[in-house]
């Protein structure tokens, strides 16, 4: 990556059936080795309304951020969301909002 102690996993081939592979055994064994090895694992996973891959994805890591993008995401999904990770027992660790607009003359506030 060109960044000293990061490294990037590609996803590799779409498969047939994401879901299968993302609960089987073998990706338990590759996240247990991966949380064995580093200090922390970033998964990418797609919208957890759309698809079940990130529900179960998020049952099977130690925390998740719900990214929420501005203008884009409905509150009823973004709620729906939430649900879905809450059955699961899946841990939010948090919320990103993204693609916001910020008024600039508001920057001062953000920015030291």
């Amino acid at each position: 990556t060109g960044v000293e102690n990061l490294f990037l996993l590609p996803s590799g081939p779409l498969p047939p059936n994401p879901a299968e592979l993302l609960a089987s055994r073998r990706m338990e064994e590759i996240i247990r080795r991966l949380t064995e090895t580093v200090d922390m694992v970033l998964f990418d996973a797609p919208p957890a309304v759309a698809v079940t891959d990130a529900i179960v994805l998020a049952s099977k890591v130690d925390g998740v951020l719900l990214v929420i993008s501005a203008g884009q995401t409905k509150k009823e999904m973004a709620r729906r969301a939430k649900d879905l990770l809450e059955k699961v027992n899946a841990r939010i660790i948090g919320s990103v909002l993204n693609n916001a607009q910020i008024d600039v003359s508001l920057q001062r506030y953000y920015i030291p």
